[in-house]
């Protein structure tokens, strides 16, 4: 039954096998530190290419079939020669993450300092091209600053609160005073959102007071970190998360423009395929950010 072991996976026998001492998915799961959807599909796989049933779930949990108490000591064995075998010089986890280049670069260092050998690819990307990667299975984790509607293996999870705030070059901050109107910025040009879908160049919204149709338009750009570049270098006004000023805040080049109203807050997100991505590494990844977020990032336990 056991022919053609170089197309089985040992780390989905090691899963029944667990299954299968504790009785449960679930508590076979928290053994391995994974999900329960994780573990059900490595059952699955192992079912398949052992071509029976394994397992069969009853109100009390799961029933080992004769099948697999037929093949069970067949599988212990082969997974402690597996474990005999000389292990690699160094076991790297590879995780891709997509988001704004400003959240990444805010965020990412931090985790894959602290998360040691976790190998991180970065993709620039804002929500929508997240969403096509989601669905392509092409990423395993996402950062974002809105709540975004995912497949259903991911998971969503609300870091904490990130300041957004009008930005504008100092010289036009002199010129606008303290506490400006809502009626006197409509006369500023803003650099104002666009983005790229189905092959059009489509307007965006950023959140603030005015909507875009009450603003005097300047330029237009298809991310944050541009559009305060752009801001910075031809006297024009942005409004965009603070984390994305902050070098340029640093520099004197952007002051924030403390107008009524117009300073928010929003939610970051960090987004997992609970399929692909193990608990223990969401839990840390969360963790870190968050202390990133509070001022003080620490390593992980």
């Amino acid at each position: 039954m056991l022919e053609h072991l170089d197309e089985l996976r040992i780390a989905d026998v090691a899963t029944f096998l667990a299954v299968s001492r504790s009785g449960s998915v679930t508590m076979a799961a928290r053994q391995l530190d994974v999900t329960p959807s994780q573990v059900s599909k490595a059952v699955a796989r192992l079912e398949g290419y052992l071509k029976v049933r394994l397992i069969e779930r009853s109100g009390r949990g799961i029933i080992l079939t004769d099948a697999a108490k037929h093949v069970n000591a067949d599988l212990e064995e082969l997974v402690r020669r597996a474990e005999e075998l000389p292990k690699p010089r160094q076991g790297k986890t590879r995780v891709t993450v997509a988001g704004p280049s400003y959240l990444a670069v805010e965020f990412i260092p931090h985790l894959a300092n602290a998360l040691a050998p976790t190998h991180f690819r970065v993709l620039e990307a804002g929500p929508a091209t997240i969403r096509a990667y989601a669905e392509e299975g092409a990423i395993d984790m996402a950062l974002t600053l809105s709540a975004e509607k995912l497949p259903r293996a991911w998971v969503s999870t609300k870091v904490g609160p990130v300041k957004v705030a009008l930005f504008a070059p100092p010289a036009l901050a002199e010129e606008l005073g303290k506490k400006p109107s809502l009626e006197r910025l409509r006369e500023i040009p803003f650099v104002v959102p666009v983005q790229f879908s189905s092959g059009q160049v489509l307007p965006g919204e950023d959140g603030f007071a005015l909507t875009r149709g009450d603003r005097t338009q300047g330029h237009e750009a298809a991310t944050i970190g541009l559009a305060l570049e752009l801001a910075a270098a031809c006297q024009q006004l942005t409004y965009g998360p603070e984390l994305a000023a902050r070098r340029l805040l640093a520099q004197g080049r952007l002051v924030e423009v403390k107008a009524p109203g117009v300073t928010n807050h929003v939610d970051l997100y960090l987004h997992a395929n609970s399929e692909r991505v193990l608990a223990r590494l969401h839990r840390d990844a969360l963790r870190i950010m968050a202390d990133v977020l509070k001022g003080h990032p620490s390593e992980a336990d």
